[in-house]
């Protein structure tokens, strides 16, 4: 359908490749400092660059750019929104046991960082932007205020609902976690079916507003 071609696969996996080869570091030739760098690099993309240069000499959006921003709000913010809040969650849980509060964790007064908080909100916003923009795709006759109000009444409900579900069943479903002699944090090793169970379920859910959808 024109959305892609060999040259954005390319261009797209450059970078991730060459992360991982950093990483993976065979026969131990690259420097130290590259390996600290290629989780950078693995997630490094030149295609949304190239794409904002062609919508901006044509005036018009590239269609590949629906793609990126699907990938973006739907792929990228939920993951960003539980990796926020779910290790803060357990920092702070692990300082309310550690009477030293070790310096640097930025939570000694046993609360969320208020950059982790920003973070979740801003990412949650996204994935509701982008629900909304995908909800309305093709409709040339949405206004404005219907926008926001399928956006605030429905996408970002929904969104927060699922998110944070997610973040305190995990965090409910883990064993205590304290700190070591080193300050690294540490969680004891458990077992909890009802995650797989959980999981299970909401994968065969999207499944089924996926199929839904379609139809």
């Amino acid at each position: 359908n024109g959305m892609t071609g060999a040259g954005t696969l390319a261009r797209m996996l450059t970078f991730p490749v060459l992360g991982a080869l950093a990483l993976a570091n065979p026969g131990s030739v690259l420097p130290a400092w590259l390996q600290d760098y290629a989780p950078v690099i693995v997630f490094m993309s030149l295609e949304p660059a190239i794409l904002v240069q062609e919508s901006w000499s044509t005036g018009a959006a590239a269609p590949q750019q629906l793609w990126f921003s699907i990938a973006e709000g739907l792929m990228e913010a939920p993951v960003a929104t539980i990796m926020a809040l779910y290790p803060s969650l357990l920092e702070v849980a692990a300082q309310a046991e550690d009477s030293d509060n070790p310096n640097g964790s930025g939570s000694d007064d046993g609360r969320i960082p208020w950059l982790s908080l920003a973070s979740a909100i801003f990412s949650l916003a996204s994935v509701a932007r982008t629900a909304t923009n995908l909800h309305f795709y093709g409709d040339n006759t949405v206004t404005i205020l219907q926008k926001i109000s399928v956006g605030l009444l429905q996408k970002l409900p929904s969104a927060a609902a699922q998110l944070l579900g997610l973040v305190f069943f995990a965090y409910l479903s883990r064993g205590r976690p304290s700190r070591d002699a080193d300050t690294v944090l540490a969680t004891q090793e458990t077992k909890s079916w009802p995650v797989f169970v959980a999981v299970g379920a909401a994968v065969a859910l999207n499944l089924a507003l996926l199929k839904s959808i379609n139809r």
